[in-house]
């Protein structure tokens, strides 16, 4: 892994992780809509599944 490819796979890590906050943010409100909230958390499930398999070099996860 290059340095390129590895600054966006931390600008990847870093949005996934505001996405992370907004979500906790929106559990917190009074009444959240857990339909939103269920699917929004799955999104996120997805997407540090793979930035893991990025980091460990496996191809087959997209």
């Amino acid at each position: 892994m290059d340095n390129i490819e590895f600054r966006n796979l931390v600008d990847e890590l870093y949005n996934t992780n505001n996405f992370l906050e907004m979500c906790y943010g929106y559990a917190q409100s009074d009444t959240p809509c857990m339909k939103a909230l269920s699917e929004s958390l799955y999104t996120l499930k997805n997407k540090y599944e793979e930035i893991y398999a990025r980091l460990c070099c496996i191809d087959e996860v997209k």
